[in-house]
């Protein structure tokens, strides 16, 4: 809740983490509203990729990594302990467990990819006309595969967080940490695309594969965050604004 506050009271943090992640139910909404950009050759290669897989099972697959991809310019979660600036000490002496700490960062900064990708995909659902189940399916995978990419984005400014800064834009815009957890994030959905791609060779159906698919985007998503609550503590000895 602290952490949405600042996030929101702050100008330039607010442009930066609550506006990007938004441009992609904007794109997806251009076949409802025409426009120029409507005639842009890449959208719309996506466009007819979307509409003419409705009917295959790896059509969930691909928007739901489409939609990820979108959300990876989220740099709030990403500078979240660079933010904190000189006031580190205060969280290296509240009350509080720094692996509960982190936890709570890190739903803060994962919201908002939430919050990102699922009008992202009810947009997607009215623009291209897909179904229903189609879409909370898409939703649910946007939602597991974001897990490990902002837990990993977190992951990089909790041990080397930019403390040390002028004004609120160095700790957002000028930080190396969003463009490493942006990059990281790539890997990541990378990863995640080429497994996605091995599983469609089995054949399965829509169902088996969005269950498979989700029992694996689960294990990394626990494996991610127990790495980041086993490296807390350390990580909050060694800061220093």
């Amino acid at each position: 809740k602290n952490e949405m506050r600042t996030l929101i009271r702050t100008p330039i943090y607010a442009l930066n983490s609550l506006v990007m992640v938004f441009i992609a139910p904007f794109l997806l909404v251009l076949p409802l509203i025409g426009g120029g950009l409507n005639n842009d050759p890449d959208l719309q290669f996506l466009y007819n990729l979307i509409e003419n897989g409705e009917k295959h099972p790896w059509l969930i697959l691909v928007i739901s990594g489409i939609i990820t991809l979108f959300m990876l310019v989220n740099p709030s979660i990403a500078t979240t302990f660079s933010r904190e600036g000189k006031n580190i000490w205060i969280l290296k002496n509240i009350a509080v467990e720094p692996d509960v700490q982190v936890l709570g960062k890190f739903l803060a900064g994962y919201s908002i990819s939430f919050v990102g990708a699922f009008f992202t995909a009810i947009v997607a659902m009215f623009s291209f006309r897909i179904s229903f189940a189609n879409t909370i399916m898409v939703i649910v995978l946007c939602s597991l595969a974001l897990i490990p990419i902002n837990a990993m984005s977190l992951f990089i400014d909790l041990l080397r967080p930019k403390l040390t800064w002028n004004n609120p834009q160095e700790a957002i815009k000028q930080n190396f940490n969003a463009v490493a957890a942006m990059l990281l994030g790539f890997v990541l959905l990378s990863i995640f695309g080429i497994i996605a791609f091995l599983i469609t060779k089995l054949n399965l159906s829509v169902l088996m594969l969005f269950a498979i698919m989700s029992a694996i985007l689960l294990i990394f998503s626990y494996a991610s965050l127990q790495l980041v609550r086993k490296n807390a503590t350390k990580a909050y000895a060694r800061m220093e604004a």
